[in-house]
């Protein structure tokens, strides 16, 4: 398995046993949601659904806040073409959207002790009681 962890790197993915952990690893940006981030979630899905021995998926962050929505920063950035917006905004909406429907083949837990800006947290939370029952 590829191991999803990089020095840097906003998220950090791995398997343990049946489990599937995607960390978000930007607490000095409060986990804001970024392309790169976008992109390390889709890289975390590819490998965790393409893994039939991966059950559940766990979402937790570093620091003392869960996610506080977009990368400001870079929206502005991107902002300053519509082209570019658009395609940021298209590619996040793509890679949500994912987490939704991987909701079909595994059970999402969200472990949340901070403050959460993300639509879909509650969602996520609703999961934890059928987590850890089998689906065999």
């Amino acid at each position: 398995m590829n191991d999803g962890t990089g020095q840097g790197s906003p998220v950090n993915y791995r398997r343990q046993d049946a489990i599937g952990i995607i960390e978000l690893a930007k607490p000095d940006r409060f986990n804001c949601l970024s392309l790169e981030m976008f992109r390390r979630f889709e890289s975390a899905l590819n490998e965790f659904e393409g893994n039939p021995e991966v059950r559940a998926i766990l979402v937790l962050a570093q620091g003392k806040n869960f996610c506080t929505g977009a990368e400001l920063d870079e929206v502005e950035e991107v902002g300053r073409s519509a082209e570019t917006l658009r395609a940021f905004l298209e590619f996040g909406h793509k890679t949500l959207c994912r987490f939704e429907a991987s909701h079909l083949e595994r059970k999402f837990v969200t472990l949340v002790d901070s403050s959460n800006l993300c639509r879909g947290e509650c969602e996520w939370r609703m999961q934890v009681s059928e987590a850890g029952r089998s689906r065999r």
